[in-house]
Formats: structure tokens, C-alpha cells, sequence
């Protein structure tokens, strides 16, 4: 599930609760939402972090859980040797270069937890906004 960052939350619905008809088991996998630009903002960030926690969210509304099969990432960092030749110049992941946790990170594990980790934890991990 190789996205961009202007990706709907009507379009992740759709996919989900058609893949979810099939009584099948569904995974999300490979999931990376890629900024597409290289003069990367603060806002590019936030926005990235949303739709990850966006896709999850719509996952795990729309997928029975009895059919909820996995989540895989595609890769670990924004290292440039990461990226040489998938989205070259990306930052896609959770993590950046050095293995800091994103925004990304902290959306995901919210939408894991399904709700904002940040009421709950102080480190500054969990509590960005």
C-alpha cells in the first residue's frame, strides 16, 4: 500500500470495505505514504502523519476484525541507502535518517490505541501534536 499524502479518506473507506466483502482475510502491507516533494514542510509532515493514522483508522473500522489479517510497513527509515531506488529523495516511513520517531510514528500508534496516546504519556514521543 505504497500512497501519497493526498490520498482520501473516502478512497480508503471504498478500498477497504470492498476487500472486506470477499470474507477474506486483509492485510495492509508495504504501507509507506510518500510526501512527494522536495522541499519538505512541517505541514508535509503533519499531513503524512494524519493519512497514516487515516488508513489504520479506516481499517480498523471497515475490516471485521475477524478479517484483519496484518500490518506491515515498508520500510524503516528516511535514509537516503532506504531509498535509492523506491521514492528517491522521500521521506515515506516513521522514522527519519537517524532512526528519530516522526510524527507518523506517534499517528500510528494512536490509531492502534484508538485514541491519542498524548492524554495518556508525558515523553514527548506520544505527546506531539
Amino acid at each position: 500500500m505504497h500512497v501519497q499524502k493526498s490520498i482520501t479518506r473516502e478512497q480508503v473507506d471504498a478500498m477497504f470495505q470492498t476487500m472486506a466483502k470477499t470474507g477474506k482475510l486483509v492485510r495492509i502491507t508495504e504501507l509507506d505514504v510518500a510526501l512527494g516533494t522536495e522541499a519538505k514542510t512541517a505541514a508535509d509532515y503533519e499531513l503524512q502523519g494524519e493519512v497514516y493514522n487515516m488508513i489504520l483508522t479506516s481499517y480498523f473500522e471497515n475490516v471485521p476484525e475477524a478479517q484483519q489479517g496484518g500490518i506491515t510497513i515498508w520500510s524503516l527509515t528516511d535514509a537516503p541507502e532506504e531509498h535509492e531506488y523506491w521514492l528517491k529523495g522521500d521521506e515515506p516511513n516513521l522514522f527519519d535518517a537517524t532512526f528519530g520517531r516522526k510524527l507518523a510514528y506517534k499517528r500510528v500508534c494512536d490509531a492502534i490505541a484508538g485514541h491519542d496516546l498524548g492524554e495518556e504519556f508525558e515523553s514527548p514521543d506520544y505527546s506531539q501534536k
